[in-house]
């Protein structure tokens, strides 16, 4: 999982490909941003086979359909629905979808010395990533880009070792 904030798709896309280079091919590419051409240009290179993305200009679909199997998938309008399924070893359970998001006004200052407003923002955005990746996760990153995680790990040490050796191996 890589995330990253843009002024448009192609910034957000370099950020996050910044953060994986090497694992960085196949499987599916997600934004809430419309992709134009230059976002296309940008992506095309990758080995990829789904782009879900709210739209998709016409000058980007002709760049995105260059490749064989490659599938832009317009998303649902940006609608999420409130409930969701998991499965469990003996059936399903039905619950209701966690559509919160922490923002500034949402933490407390437990230390004596305060967060800076630049820290607050970046524990903003490393949050909103923690929530959607499971066990142990760990994020480096600043306020707009995932530096690196670490996550899946028995340990959280492992998982923060994991994190810090990724952020290294691309000198962030």
């Amino acid at each position: 999982m890589r995330c990253s904030f843009g002024i448009d798709s192609k910034e957000a896309y370099q950020k996050a490909f910044a953060a994986d280079t090497t694992s960085a091919f196949g499987g599916v590419l997600i934004t809430n941003q419309t992709v134009d051409k230059h976002a296309a240009e940008e992506m095309h290179s990758l080995f990829f086979e789904v782009l879900i993305a709210p739209a998709f200009t016409e000058d980007a679909l002709t760049v995105l359909k260059g490749k064989k199997n490659r599938i832009p998938f317009g998303s649902e309008n940006g609608t999420s629905r409130t409930k969701m399924m998991k499965t469990l070893l003996n059936g399903v359970i039905q619950q209701d979808k966690d559509l919160a998001t922490e923002t500034k006004a949402d933490f407390s200052v437990a230390t004596k010395k305060a967060p800076t407003d630049a820290e607050q923002n970046a524990l903003v955005f490393a949050a909103k990533i923690c929530k959607h990746t499971k066990s142990n996760t760990i994020i480096l990153s600043n306020d707009n880009q995932l530096f690196s995680s670490g996550v899946g790990q028995t340990s959280r040490v492992d998982a923060l070792l994991q994190a810090i050796e990724k952020a290294k191996a691309f000198w962030l």
